[in-house]
């Protein structure tokens, strides 16, 4: 039998000799004399309360590890959830950048390579900076237009 069923099989002995001593148990009685009847019956209260902190502390233990686990299955279910939309979001991000980079070819074809390049190695979610980077791109093209007219 292994040494953690061993402690068991202990630890129910004690606690079944216990339950028979406190039903006998004055409650007028010290702590002193109840120590004193406990080991006279050969129950030791030192090894009990180390089983029981033992096992208590294990309880625990496993309570906060079920809890974080059920925190990370919540944290990755919402950040599938947030990958989908954003997977969903960049479908018409991608024509928009498509048809700023064709524009941009028409008036300036370097930066539009260099674009091009970039959206064709872009994740889904680095579309949304890559959007943002032509929309600067157009505005200060169009200011530039305006200041040379």
């Amino acid at each position: 039998m292994p040494q953690n069923e061993n402690n068991d099989q202990s630890a129910i002995q004690i606690l079944q000799g216990l339950n028979r001593f406190v039903e006998e148990v004055d409650p007028d009685e010290s702590i002193q004399d109840v120590r004193s009847r406990l080991a006279e019956n050969g129950i030791d209260t030192a090894r009990m309360r180390t089983w029981a902190k033992e096992r208590v502390g294990a309880m625990k233990a496993q309570e906060i590890l079920a809890k974080a686990s059920s925190k990370r299955h919540s944290m990755l279910e919402a950040f599938e959830s947030c990958k989908a939309r954003l997977s969903r979001a960049a479908v018409p991000l991608k024509g928009d950048i498509l048809e700023r980079i064709q524009a941009l070819g028409e008036t300036n074809p370097s930066a539009a390579q260099v674009f091009c390049r970039k959206f064709e190695e872009a994740s889904d979610e680095d579309l949304a900076g890559l959007h943002e980077d032509l929309t600067m791109l157009g505005e200060m093209e169009d200011k530039a237009a305006e200041g040379d007219a």
